[in-house]
């Protein structure tokens, strides 16, 4: 990457350092020019940054224009469509996106909904329909495209908000070399074997504050980092879950999905992408 750009490696690691994240260290600039790298992408005119997480290392973070230089480089990228539907009161409610690539005979179609997208900043409040036609646009190019390991802005705050003590570790005792096995279950919130604190903290259901960075995740939360940072959509992830048994009934985001189900499946971590890796595979 150094020599793309003229620069002796020594040199170009302490510039990007001291431009991009001056406290991040060698190995994870060096992981992050790894992505960048491969992606094509240009650190110095911000087509990709570095974000800090609480948990230590960075995210890859690529703005709109960065997914929309990736798009327009496939060869076999045939286009892009938009449809967006507005709720009673004439506020945005969801953005369908569609791509249509060369040699597929249907075009890759994702909808992003505003309840789940919408975040207490200014771009949001300002220009929420032309953030929730980005939010499709890169959740749709991810699809159609495989892009993986680079992530918008909202899903690195999302990440970042989530520190060591905060990760769940898997409660599987052996892997299964296929999808999940479902579980018998009457409901959502009465899947055995799900573990829920005994003193939760005081935070209403899937609402933690996105103004308040030390405001604990929700169960809820936390399923939507794992499943998005994975690079994997809210659609995706219900329709493995209504697939594989886990969920009883279709949600509206991952903030109605229920506690004990969203508690279970992010506790237990590596095997919920896992299952998801093969299943959207399996799609494909």
């Amino acid at each position: 990457m150094a020599s793309k750009y003229q620069i002796d490696p020594t040199k170009f690691l302490a510039t990007l350092k001291a431009t991009i994240l001056a406290k991040a260290t060698d190995e994870e600039m060096q992981s992050f020019c790894i992505v960048a790298h491969e992606y094509g992408l240009n650190p110095f005119l911000k087509e990709i940054h570095a974000f800090p997480n609480k948990a230590g290392g960075i995210t890859p973070v690529v703005g709109v224009d960065g997914w929309c230089s990736l798009m327009n480089r496939r060869p076999e990228f045939d286009g892009i469509e938009f449809t967006s539907d507005d709720d009673a009161d004439g506020k945005p409610h969801s953005v369908t996106a569609r791509i249509f690539v060369k040699g597929r005979s249907r075009p890759i179609m994702v909808t992003e909904y505003f309840s789940e997208c919408s975040r207490n900043t200014d771009p949001w409040r300002l220009q929420p329909r032309r953030m929730l036609r980005h939010k499709a646009l890169i959740q749709c190019a991810r699809v159609a495209f495989g892009f993986a390991g680079i992530h918008d802005e909202d899903e690195a705050q999302t990440i970042a908000s989530v520190t060591v003590d905060e990760i769940p570790k898997p409660i599987f005792k052996q892997r299964p070399t296929k999808q999940i096995a479902a579980p018998a279950v009457e409901s959502d919130d009465q899947i055995p074997g799900a573990e829920v604190e005994a003193n939760p903290p005081a935070v209403p259901v899937g609402t933690t504050p996105v103004n308040d960075p030390n405001a604990p995740l929700s169960p809820q939360d936390q399923l939507a980092a794992l499943v998005t940072g994975a690079g994997f959509t809210f659609d995706q992830w219900q329709s493995w879950a209504m697939k594989s048994g886990f969920a009883k009934h279709e949600s509206d985001s991952f903030s109605s999905v229920g506690v004990a189900l969203a508690s279970r499946l992010v506790k237990s971590k590596s095997d919920t992408i896992d299952a998801l890796k093969e299943f959207v595979g399996g799609a494909k």
